[in-house]
């Protein structure tokens, strides 16, 4: 994954990122379409949310903070543990 800055992205993909993200967090549940936009803008400036770039997927997500340290502990959880044997 790669972290994009929020600046770099032209308007238009900005907001299909928030739309896509609002439709798919349920902690955005209130106020209007535009208040939830700028609550993830607001998380995004803030640094409480990033955007990330999976080269795999070839798509672009917006993650809050939570989100990504709960990956993080499940990929170190999943990671084979070095074994040694004498």
């Amino acid at each position: 994954m790669i972290e994009i800055p929020y600046g770099e992205l032209s308007d238009l993909a900005l907001l299909n990122l928030i739309d896509e993200f609002i439709t798919r967090d349920s902690s955005v549940t209130d106020g209007t379409l535009e208040q939830k936009r700028e609550q993830i803008l607001t998380l995004l400036k803030s640094g409480k949310a990033y955007i990330t770039y999976d080269t795999d997927s070839a798509s672009a997500h917006i993650w809050t903070s939570e989100e990504l340290r709960r990956m993080s502990t499940r990929s170190r959880e999943c990671e084979p543990r070095n074994s040694q044997t004498h």
